[in-house]
């Protein structure tokens, strides 16, 4: 088994509500196939396809893999971890090497594809307009950007997409649900029934991101979920606190999300904390972090920091120096306060998602010029009657760096 090899193009494909699949979520700007005119199985065992799982078996990466996992590269190459040394990593060398062998020469499988691992993004429907957000992933974003149909779902480009994909429910061992928001989406649950229907609700993994706005729609609760699925996951997407959250987040009301996060808490709801740190928020961020050891929301390893690549002008690389210098700072300046500390926290796991961001902050070019975060911000302000430097003092480096006053 080659050591740069990825186990996703076996058991993963991740669709989007345009109808087009990737390789996985890292992998959203290059398209595998699109279900408008192909099956999830003609999909799986596409020329592409094969292509891709063919160089990760010899470890010879051509155009394919090099385009579609550019991401994972980049973040393997300043030492952080990536989606595929991650998904890697939950199924061991063993497991890895029973689930690639029945592979041809050429890529193709040998038997039927098992959609082992399955993200589910069926529609954009959403109550967020996420500054970081895009009209494909947030019907707000496409409502407020003035657009006729903007709720966008996989069953507007393939209607049959729930009958093509509910017999994989007999194979499915993680099933992730993802948005726009998860919650409100009632496909969500007919995948979720079916699995308690074949009766595997002991058996599959149940990861759910939810942005803490509703703990329940119209199926069962996230709590009646957790009761049933003996694992089942509530991935909180918490960025910031207060209104600065208010902000990050529009439409979302810190007081709300709170009162969930207890609820979730005291009914002993497995839950994680995923923070996702551009530069808007990454100031904050230990302070987001203390408030969640403090109140008993992050325990141990449930939490993860990730890193916002997208929009690129909120991608932390892209800000002044100055503030670079503060946040790098702050940021060793809190490793070093829980590493004392009494926390019952995954102290290691903490340093090290602290360190990655600090390198990756610091490490190669903007992206963009700084400009681009101003006017975007400026444009943002206008339209949701909002204040960016009222609510985020500190980032008014960004105006005097363009001489804005």
């Amino acid at each position: 088994m080659h050591e740069k090899l990825c186990v996703l193009p076996w058991v993963h494909m991740h669709p989007f509500p345009d109808g087009n699949v990737s390789l996985c979520c890292f992998a959203d700007h290059y398209p595998v196939g699109n279900l408008e005119n192909k099956t999830i199985a003609d999909i799986a065992n596409s020329p592409i396809m094969n292509e891709i799982r063919k160089q990760f078996l010899t470890g010879e990466h051509g155009t394919e893999v090099k385009e579609a996992c550019k991401e994972c590269w980049l973040k393997e190459d300043i030492g952080s971890v990536s989606g595929r040394v991650w998904f890697n990593s939950l199924y061991g060398d063993d497991r890895i090497k029973e689930i690639i062998k029945d592979t041809n020469i050429d890529g193709s499988l040998t038997s039927r594809f098992k959609f082992r691992n399955m993200s589910n993004r069926v529609s954009n429907l959403c109550n967020y307009s996420c500054r970081s957000c895009s009209d494909e992933r947030s019907s707000m974003i496409a409502q407020e950007r003035g657009h006729i149909k903007f709720v966008k779902s996989i069953l507007d480009v393939q209607p049959n997409y729930m009958k093509d994909l509910l017999p994989y429910m007999a194979d499915v061992e993680t099933a992730v649900f993802l948005g726009g928001e998860s919650i409100l989406i009632e496909e969500h649950d007919a995948m979720l029934e079916e699995i308690i229907r074949l009766g595997r609700q002991d058996e599959v993994k149940v990861v759910y991101f939810c942005n803490m706005s509703k703990l329940q729609h119209k199926g069962r609760s996230l709590v009646e979920y957790a009761k049933i699925f003996k694992h089942f996951t509530v991935n909180a997407s918490i960025d910031a606190m207060g209104k600065r959250l208010e902000l990050l987040r529009n439409g979302s009301e810190w007081e709300t999300v709170l009162a969930n996060l207890n609820t979730l808490r005291d009914n002993n709801v497995s839950l994680k904390i995923w923070i996702t740190v551009g530069n808007i928020n990454a100031h904050h961020v230990p302070d987001l972090f203390q408030f969640m050891l403090d109140n008993k929301f992050i325990v141990g390893n449930n939490f993860e920091v990730s890193t916002l690549n997208e929009p690129r002008w909120m991608n932390p690389k892209v800000m002044p120096q100055v503030l670079k210098d503060q946040i790098t700072e702050r940021y060793k300046t809190f490793i070093k306060h829980i590493q004392d500390s009494d926390y019952d926290v995954d102290k290691k796991m903490l340093e090290q998602r602290f360190d990655n961001f600090i390198q990756f902050m610091n490490t190669g070019p903007m992206p963009e010029p700084i400009d681009g975060f101003v006017y975007k911000n400026r444009h943002y302000d206008s339209l949701r009657n909002q204040s960016l430097y009222d609510t985020y003092p500190e980032l008014l480096p960004f105006k005097e760096a363009l001489n804005e006053h």
